[in-house]
């Protein structure tokens, strides 16, 4: 459940604001690397690789023009 709550949250985050918050990617992180160190054969991995990806998106500025 509470995963599905940070992508609720992130969606709606990112069509109000046009933004990732970053702090989706932390949560992600705090929450993946644990389980990867106590657990790699779990999905700990995918987990951390999506908060990887979330900071990445936060980061991210679409109001930037491309070559700019």
């Amino acid at each position: 459940m509470g995963f599905l709550a940070f992508g609720t949250f992130a969606r709606w985050a990112v069509k109000t604001t046009g933004r990732m918050p970053a702090q989706i990617g932390g949560y992600l992180l705090a929450a993946g690397v644990p389980m990867t160190i106590i657990q790699p054969v779990s999905g700990g991995v995918l987990l951390t690789a999506i908060g990887v990806l979330a900071l990445r998106a936060a980061r991210h500025d679409p109001a930037a023009k491309p070559g700019a």
